[in-house]
C-alpha cells in the first residue's frame, strides 16, 4: 500500500514542477523535502528545518514568524487555516471560528513540536492569519489527502492575489483541489 502522506505532497510537487516557473515562484509549506526538490520552487518551510530565521536559534514571537512567513511574496501557500469570513474583522463575529473544524481541529488541538510552529491555537493570531489569507490569497480549493483522517485537518491550496503568476497558478491547482471553495465544509 503507498504512503498516502508521501503520494499526497508528491501531487503538490509534480503540479507546482508542471507549471514551468521553477525558482521563479516560491512556496510556503511544511513538506520541506518532496517539494522544492521535484518542483525547483523557492521554499519558506514554516516548521524551520530549511529556514535559518525560523528554525528557533533566535527565539521569535509568533508575530515575527508570521510577519516573516506573510512578508516573504510567495505564490503559493498550503495550509490547514480556511480564509476569514467576509467582513469578519475579530474572531467572534466569523462564523467560520465558530465551526467545528476550527474549534476542534486547530484552536483546541493539543500541539507537538512541529504543530506548535505550524499551527496558531490563539484564536486573535489564528484570525490574524485567517483574515491574511481572505484578503491576500485565492483559495483555490481543499485537496484531499490523508491528514484529514488521521489528524482531523484538512489541506487548502491558496494563490497569492499579487502572484505575477497567479492565473497559471489557480488554474494548475484547480487540478488537485478536487473541492471547490463553495462546496468547503468546516
Amino acid at each position: 500500500e503507498p504512503d498516502l502522506v508521501a503520494v499526497y505532497h508528491e501531487q503538490i510537487a509534480n503540479t507546482l514542477r508542471d507549471t514551468g516557473l521553477g525558482s521563479k515562484a516560491t512556496v510556503i509549506t511544511e513538506a520541506a523535502g518532496v517539494v522544492p526538490y521535484v518542483s525547483a520552487w523557492n521554499h519558506i518551510d514554516p516548521v524551520g528545518l530549511t529556514d535559518n530565521y525560523l528554525s528557533g536559534r533566535t527565539p521569535l514571537t509568533i508575530p515575527e514568524r508570521e510577519a516573516y512567513l506573510w512578508g516573504r511574496n510567495a505564490d503559493v501557500y498550503f495550509g490547514y487555516e480556511p480564509p476569514a469570513s467576509a467582513g469578519a474583522e475579530r474572531p467572534e463575529d466569523d462564523a467560520r471560528m465558530q465551526s467545528r473544524y476550527v474549534q476542534e481541529g486547530l484552536v483546541q488541538r493539543e500541539l507537538r513540536l512541529v504543530q506548535a510552529r505550524v499551527l496558531l491555537k490563539d484564536p486573535v493570531l489564528l484570525h490574524h492569519r485567517m483574515r491574511e489569507l481572505r484578503d491576500h490569497w485565492v483559495l483555490v480549493g481543499e485537496i484531499p489527502w490523508t491528514g484529514f483522517d488521521s489528524w482531523g485537518l484538512k489541506s487548502f491550496a491558496y494563490v497569492r492575489n499579487a502572484s505575477p503568476h497567479r492565473e497559471q497558478l489557480v488554474k494548475a491547482l484547480q487540478n488537485l483541489a478536487t473541492t471547490p471553495p463553495n462546496a468547503i465544509t468546516l
